[in-house]
């Protein structure tokens, strides 16, 4: 039976039609893909230094967080300083969210979508007085397919689906937006740092620009790396949680009057600013804090607090092993001197002889 050949023109025509085949698909089929993504509209569309205002409702709590100049101020469910960056933050989240796809407009009855009994009413105020603008969304029941949640703007006419993302987005607890910054302080202006627990007072002092250890004992020059670790686990500590709701602690039970590890921090005006540590958290990897200036309780993270303190105890180590080195350098160089000097007599006298 004789072998078919293949034409190879007929080869080639075939194989660039598959190649251009290919490019439509990629460069057509991509484009479509980024015009899709395009098509999604932007739930809100506002400017973040317009915000002066915005509450979050469910059922059971509201949280309303206030401008004041630069400045955010939580006002409900009671009066606490906000995290300005997790504030900002929170509001960058939201304006990116989608909507997914229009459902209708003009829908009368809204309980299927579980929008007569919202599961959240975020409000957002733009402007002040009479030019202020309200925006108000209302997050009902998610689809049974769960690609997203059933959505509603205050007097707009259309339902619709929020992608799935809206919820976590949106639904923040009180923690989120509270100020988590334990010393709030300038780092560049701390002229001295003091760490006291059962053992040792840890004391480094700046001076001329250097710091230096003055207790549990005494250095002239710290590794600038070993300050810098130091000094930025303490500035960086974070509240992790707070106990003064409802699950409110005493401040005997928390033990920070009597603390097993004391942390101040001395600026350039000889102001302090003192952290209290007490017992660990039952089930948790904290322990008790509170500052000096006020008895409101909180956790700090185990882990970070222990570590500073291992991070001190090496740095004394490091310390006396080097002052160990420079007096057995000594001695030996002394020894040395001693020797040349009684080799140099013992010469001068076998001269003599």
């Amino acid at each position: 039976m004789a072998t078919k050949k293949i034409n190879k023109k007929n080869l080639y025509i075939a194989l660039g039609a598959f190649v251009l085949l290919l490019a439509y698909v990629i460069i057509f089929g991509t484009e479509q893909t980024s015009n899709e993504k395009k098509k999604k509209k932007k739930l809100f569309n506002y400017v973040i230094a317009d915000v002066s205002k915005f509450e979050i409702q469910r059922p059971d709590s509201v949280i309303t967080v206030e401008r004041e100049g630069n400045n955010w101020f939580i006002t409900k469910p009671r009066q606490l300083p906000a995290s300005s960056s997790d504030v900002e933050s929170y509001l960058i989240d939201v304006k990116d969210l989608s909507i997914e796809r229009e459902l209708g407009k003009d829908i009368a009855d809204l309980s299927p979508y579980g929008l007569d009994n919202p599961k959240y009413v975020l409000k957002i105020w733009l402007g002040t007085g009479k030019d202020a603008k309200l925006l108000t969304l209302k997050i009902g029941n998610q689809n049974p397919d769960k690609s997203g949640f059933y959505a509603k703007l205050e007097n707009r006419p259309s339902l619709f689906l929020l992608e799935t993302l809206a919820e976590t987005t949106i639904d923040k607890q009180l923690f989120y937006f509270r100020n988590k910054d334990i010393f709030k302080v300038d780092v560049n202006n701390i002229n001295e740092i003091i760490v006291k627990n059962d053992k040792y007072e840890y004391k480094l002092e700046k001076v001329d620009g250097n710091w230096q250890m003055k207790s549990p004992v005494v250095s002239s020059n710290i590794k600038e790396a070993d300050s810098t670790k130091i000094l930025t686990t303490i500035s960086d500590l974070k509240v992790k949680s707070y106990y003064d709701g409802k699950n409110k602690v005493s401040l005997v039970d928390a033990a920070v009057l009597n603390p097993s590890v004391k942390i101040v921090l001395i600026d350039n005006n000889k102001k302090e600013y003192v952290l209290n540590i007490g017992t660990e958290v039952k089930n948790k990897s904290e322990y008790y804090g509170r500052r000096d200036d006020e008895d409101l309780i909180f956790g700090v993270d185990k882990y970070t607090i222990d570590n500073l303190q291992k991070d001190l105890l090496n740095l004394k180590k490091n310390i006396e092993e080097e002052k160990k080195k420079k007096e057995e350098a000594a001695r030996k160089k002394a020894e040395e001197a001693a020797k040349k000097i009684k080799n140099k007599k013992a010469g001068k006298k076998d001269e003599k002889k």
